[in-house]
């Protein structure tokens, strides 16, 4: 018996097993890996911006202005990254919807506030240790290091 393309991508396709289980572990996968490269950059960021903390809390600068400043700049990098990747992603899938055997691929609005949101939630994650050790810093200490 014939088969059209369609018929035939997807029993090719349906030879490798469970697509959609392996996309699930591939993107668990480089979510996890995501949250521990931002979580690194936030904690060498902090680090780096120790005596600037220190600045801000000697001139007075609320504990509130100081934690929006740090929460702020791990929301910053995580969004921005994901947006990259999610633009990314939406030129392939365009770039794959001109071949007949992709034709139907799209990427929905839920995909993208899907990535956006769980960016935003890796940036809220990543931001409380520096958050923590920025609320906590000594104005003495901070001063006093080079």
């Amino acid at each position: 018996s014939t088969v059209n393309e369609q018929q035939f991508a997807q029993a090719f396709l349906a030879q490798f097993g469970n697509i959609g289980a392996l996309v699930r572990i591939v993107v668990g996968a480089a979510f996890i890996t995501m949250l521990l490269v931002v979580g690194n950059t936030m904690m060498m960021n902090s680090r780096a911006r120790t005596r600037e903390i220190g600045i801000f809390k000697s001139l007075g600068f609320p504990r509130a202005s100081v934690a929006r400043m740090v929460v702020g700049e791990s929301l910053l990098l995580a969004v921005s990254a994901a947006l990259g990747g999610l633009l990314l992603a939406g030129g392939v899938v365009a770039l794959l919807r001109t071949s007949p055997n992709f034709a139907g691929l799209t990427m929905p609005p839920a995909i993208w506030l899907g990535g956006l949101g769980a960016a935003f939630l890796l940036g809220l994650l990543t931001a409380a240790v520096p958050l923590r050790t920025a609320l906590n810093l000594d104005v003495a200490t901070a001063l006093g290091r080079v």
